[in-house]
């Protein structure tokens, strides 16, 4: 079957002029054949005004004339529209779940419109086309701007009744989506499609479907219903709403053609605002489903609860949309945040935040923190080999490469590492929810590159999440501040977190969240405030005591903590101490740290850092066209721009004072809550357009980046561009990608590589190779290339350059479901040893209370199984089970069985006379109160 070419568009752009009369346009059709003719005859059209129509069903083009001397108007029409009416057919929704819209066009060579005598009218010579069947109205402009293609027979399958298909043709009430609905089933089905709604005022989900622009185009739709049969929605939770009407043409012309990349990339260009959001509808849950419509929110019932989760290098946070309101989950114990700590003690249990952070002291070899600085890295990377002299404990190099962590004789990726955080973060949230949790919306630092991405989402996986979507953390901070906001604004959200820092610049506009540019740095964060403190502290310490406690891990980790805690407090306080008793020892004696650190001293010693984040913030600005005095607020993300010092540097650079109007370290999970709602439905008007932090490309002769994708670009997007061999006879090529903004790809990231075989020998630069680059909504790269000679294809999916393969994801699966399974067993054991020592101390008190009432030969039995019992409850959880504990505890129960009758009744003949007592008393007391008032 022939792949159908898109319009061939030029690569000018449309003046602002003609893109506003563009979207002042009635119909979908008029835009599209407003669009189409102006790539056809490189010219641009005068069109009447929206208020000089008459009717709706007359309306003209004139093709103005390409010579710049002539100031008129060409008076010939060229083209005869009309207005779409109200109804959608339902058998257009139905086609759309069931049917394939390529088939419609099987055969198509030898098809279909009957250029010289079917629906179109004489087509030789034309001056005026008059579009008879509204059905045919897209195919009518492809054909009239594309001569090339040839057509000789009637385009309807002989099997279609052609008076049944006239008669569904001349329904008024139809729009023409419904008339190509109708045709669809014919070719699908070859039967007769459902009956048609009835017309109703009211155009609800039960009755039909509102064909009108969105709320993007508010100005216009009063003006646009004036003039023709449209009618607006009948409000509330039931109006279904639709895309503007561009859109919606540009949405069933893809569909319908099945468009490659490189076509719909040109499409981009000639219209870049609707097809971005386009493209970025179509790649939600709650996008439009069929393609250009989409329901309210009670109606968009999608994927089940999906929580929202901010997996930070020092803390991580989950919340989830309650309602219509984010809310933020607190943690067993207590905590809104929890630390993103790791340990696994002597016992090899597996200790995840607050408890594995308190005994860090006295374990720090086996304790990770800040993993995520280390997620999708080498081990060559120089950033790695500084963390190995900074953490105490063990980075290794695994067999592909990556870098790992080790403790107690075993390895862990990073990502593994993070789906433990992960899982407790889920388990955090489950608790809450009271229902089992499957899906997730988890953030990362807007510059982590492509095999950071992934491999956050491997965690996900290993954790047993379905991780919906990533996205950016400046990205999710916008969203939680704007989610109540009115009106249009630009803001910069400035995120110094506990290890990376990111600089987003956004507009925000009616629910539409638009990342302009992003820049950043992924190894720059408090992680890094606190080891030039550790190092100003150990150098100091070394110059008073001449002890060097460098390689004392145990010591490192002690001023690690104290370095940590007065970072904190010199945000709030203007000095602070630094107190460590006993740090070491030498032949002197004991050896203690005591300093004072002013905020002066602190800010000195960081001062370099909080620079570092100057250059990144320019570059965002230059990289989306804006100068900081236009930009109207600055968030401020992160535990780091606590630090006074943090917030003169923003206050310098933009000019203003930032915004404390989100929590640092709870915004970027709420914001993750609101998209998880986006994508479940329980929140509706808002879409989220991101960008791609890093360009995209591959290798060519001299070690060339070839750039196919530049960064801020807007996600999901694809980009084609067509390539050739570099030798004579060269029968494969090496697909090598990279990431990065170098010139040269040895300064660049290679992401992945694969060989396309099988090319016919040929001359340098005579084959074809067709090389495309597809970024998803989560910002994760498929590239495929493909000779367009022989057709032969190969693709990658980037899977963390040389990250986790789908066996050790699967093994790590396993492993945490064994953790789990593992914590579950022990809390079982703890809890059924805690209720058989409740039984053993309750037992022992009965036996010294009533050791005179009990034959020796019972006590003799029930202090041996006392001892069993206690002998059992003090092996290693890991080494019980609480099944034999529940079985021995039921044996000592039935031994003393007599006991605690005996018990039992004492208790109760107490009890007894107790009440007896009490009753005495009082009809004592009346008689003698009776007495006492008779004698007086």
């Amino acid at each position: 079957m022939r792949t159908w070419p898109i319009l061939q568009l030029p690569t000018f752009r449309w003046p602002t002029r003609d893109t506003t009369r563009l979207y002042s346009l009635r119909t979908s059709t008029t835009k599209f054949a407003f669009w189409a003719h102006l790539t056809k005859f490189n010219s641009h059209y005068a069109p009447p005004s929206p208020s000089s129509f008459t009717t709706a069903t007359s309306y003209f083009l004139r093709r103005r004339p390409t010579t710049k001397k002539s100031t008129t108007a060409h008076p010939r029409p060229i083209l005869y529209i009309h207005v779409p009416s109200p109804a959608l057919f339902p058998a257009l929704l139905e086609w759309l779940y069931t049917g394939s819209w390529r088939e419609l066009f099987a055969g198509m060579e030898n098809a279909a419109c009957g250029c010289e005598r079917a629906f179109f009218g004489v087509l030789k010579n034309v001056k005026e086309l008059e579009v008879v069947e509204e059905v045919y109205e897209v195919l009518a402009v492809y054909l009239l701007t594309h001569p090339d293609i040839t057509v000789s027979e009637p385009f309807c399958k002989a099997s279609i009744p052609f008076a049944l298909l006239r008669s569904f043709m001349a329904r008024s009430n139809w729009t023409n989506t419904d008339k190509l609905a109708v045709l669809l089933w014919w070719v699908r089905f070859e039967s007769t499609p459902p009956a048609p709604p009835s017309t109703s005022s009211t155009t609800t989900l039960a009755s039909q479907a509102v064909h009108i622009p969105s709320s993007s185009t508010t100005s216009l739709l009063h003006q646009l219903c004036a003039a023709s049969s449209l009618r607006l929605g009948a409000g509330g939770d039931e109006t279904l709403v639709v895309l503007d009407e561009e859109m919606e043409l540009l949405t069933l012309y893809i569909d319908v053609l099945e468009i490659s990349p490189g076509e719909t990339e040109e499409m981009r260009e000639m219209l870049p605002e609707a097809f971005d959001r386009l493209l970025a509808h179509r790649s939600t849950a709650a996008a439009f489903n069929p393609s250009f419509v989409r329901y309210a929110s009670s109606d968009n019932r999608g994927i089940s609860q999906v929580i929202g989760i901010d997996l930070g290098t020092t803390n991580s946070c989950v919340a989830v949309m309650d309602g219509k309101t984010p809310r933020v989950i607190e943690n067993a114990e207590g905590g809104r945040t929890t630390p993103s700590v790791v340990a696994f003690t002597k016992d090899g249990e597996l200790l995840v935040g607050t408890p594995a952070k308190r005994q860090a002291v006295v374990n720090p070899e086996n304790t990770f923190f800040a993993t995520k600085r280390l997620i999708g890295r080498r081990f060559e990377d120089p950033e790695v080999q500084k963390d190995i002299k900074q953490v105490a404990f063990k980075i290794v190099k695994h067999s592909n490469g990556d870098a790992w962590l080790e403790a107690r004789g075993k390895r862990y990726s990073p990502a593994q590492i993070g789906a433990f955080i992960l899982q407790n973060l889920k388990e955090t949230a489950q608790q809450f929810l009271g229902k089992p949790v499957q899906s997730a919306v988890v953030t990362v630092p807007a510059y982590f590159n492509d095999a950071q991405r992934q491999a956050t989402k491997d965690a996900g996986q290993i954790a047993g999440l379905d991780v919906k979507r990533v996205i950016n953390e400046p990205t999710a901070a916008a969203l939680a501040y704007g989610l109540e906001k009115a009106g249009d604004k630009i803001v910069a959200v400035y995120d110094l977190g506990g290890g990376t820092f990111d600089i987003s610049v956004l507009e925000l506009h009616a629910g539409v969240f638009e990342v302009k540019s992003t820049n950043g740095d992924t190894h720059l964060g408090g992680e890094d405030f606190d080891h030039t403190m550790v190092r100003y502290i150990v150098e100091q310490f070394k110059k008073q005591e001449g002890v060097d406690v460098g390689k004392d891990r145990m010591a490192l980790q002690r001023i690690r903590e104290a370095a940590e805690k007065a970072k904190i407090e010199l945000s709030a306080t203007s000095q602070t101490e630094i107190n460590l008793p006993f740090i070491t020892a030498d032949a002197t004696g004991p050896k203690h740290i005591n300093m004072k650190l002013t905020r002066a001293q602190f800010e000195s010693l960081t001062k370099p850092l909080v620079d570092r984040t100057i250059e990144p913030c320019k570059k965002a600005l230059k990289d989306a066209g804006l100068s900081a005095s236009e930009i109207q607020e600055v968030l401020l993300v992160g535990g780091m721009t606590r630090m006074p010092k943090v917030q003169e540097t923003v206050k310098s650079l933009f000019g203003r004072e930032p915004s404390k109007a989100v929590n640092p370290d709870e915004a970027v999970a709420i914001g993750a809550a609101i998209q998880g709602g986006v994508l479940s439905g329980a929140v509706d008007q808002l879409l989220l357009l991101d960008v791609t932090p890093l360009s995209l490309g591959i290798e060519t002769l001299g070690g060339v980046f070839s750039r196919l994708i530049n960064r801020n670009t807007t996600i999901p997007t694809k980009k084609s561009q067509i390539f050739s061999t570099a030798a004579d006879g060269q029968t494969q090529v090496q697909i090598k990608v990279y990431q990065g903004e170098r010139e040269l790809v040895k300064d660049n990231k290679l992401l992945g590589q694969f060989n396309l075989v099988g090319i016919p020998p040929a001359p340098r630069g005579t084959p074809q190779i067709e090389v495309t680059f597809d970024i998803d909504a989560d910002g994760i790269v498929n590239v495929a290339a493909r000779d367009k000679t022989t057709g032969k294809d190969q693709s990658l999916t980037i899977a963390a350059s040389s990250g986790l393969s789908e066996a050790e994801i699967e093994r790590m699966v396993t492993q945490a479901e064994q953790f789990a399974e593992s914590d579950k067993k022990r809390k079982e054991v703890i809890e059924a040893s805690n209720h058989a020592e409740s039984i053993i101390n309750d037992t022992e008190k009965a036996m010294m209370e009533f050791k005179d009432k009990l034959d020796q030969d019972e006590m003799q039995k029930i202090k041996t199984q006392i001892s069993e019992l206690r002998e059992l409850i003090s092996k290693d959880p890991d080494e019980n089970s609480a099944e034999a504990i529940k079985e021995k505890y039921g044996e000592l129960q039935q031994a003393s069985l007599k006991l605690f009758e005996l018990m039992y009744k004492s208790r109760a003949h107490s009890e007894g006379q107790s009440t007896e007592n009490t009753s005495t008393d009082a009809e004592f007391k009346d008689v003698n109160d009776t007495d006492g008032k008779k004698s007086s």
